[in-house]
């Protein structure tokens, strides 16, 4: 009898030690998990107010306008950022109509698309004779000031209208792999 009573008394001392363990290691746990519900109610209680609060607009509207300038933000970013695997981002040179052309890509778009002489290199300077005469045909003619000779003439159209041309021919020749 004896020996089941040593049994016993050694079973609680070692279940008040275990649970003497637990209390402290609780405790602080404890503390920092009253604290921490204490700012998150706090927090949801500032939420409620600002949501109600009396601005030009209610609170829950401003929330919901926000989330779709979020959404807004996430689609420009998607449509700015360039495509990691397009193989054509390195494409950024051609000669085209007797001009060496350059440009970047902006996603899918290309972006500061400008001619250069073939000869030397410098930047073309576009020049407009139709304004100077009326009896010309509209034409885009690029002049390089180094040289002093017109290095390409693009027919039927001002500055712009030459630009595109040469930016169709890009988009073209990249959809059709011939830039490769």
């Amino acid at each position: 009898m004896a020996e089941k009573s040593h049994v016993t008394i050694r079973n609680g001392v070692i279940a008040s030690l275990i649970a003497a363990a637990l209390i402290s290691i609780l405790e602080p746990l404890r503390n920092y998990a009253r604290s921490l519900l204490s700012w998150m109610w706090s927090a949801l209680v500032w939420l409620y107010d600002a949501l109600l609060a009396s601005y030009a607009l209610p609170g829950w509207v401003w929330l919901i306008i926000l989330f779709f300038a979020l959404i807004g933000l996430l689609e420009v970013y998607h449509a700015v950022r360039p495509e990691s695997g397009a193989e054509y981002s390195e494409y950024t040179e051609d000669k085209m109509h007797g001009a060496i052309w350059r440009w970047r890509w902006v996603g899918n778009a290309v972006s500061n698309l400008w001619c250069y002489c073939p000869n030397c290199d410098a930047t073309l300077v576009y020049i407009n004779q139709s304004i100077l005469d009326y009896r010309i045909a509209p034409k885009a003619d690029f002049l390089c000031e180094n040289c002093n000779s017109i290095i390409t003439t693009i027919i039927s159209g001002d500055k712009d209208y030459a630009l595109g041309v040469i930016e169709r021919e890009i988009e073209r020749r990249v959809r059709t792999g011939e830039y490769k």
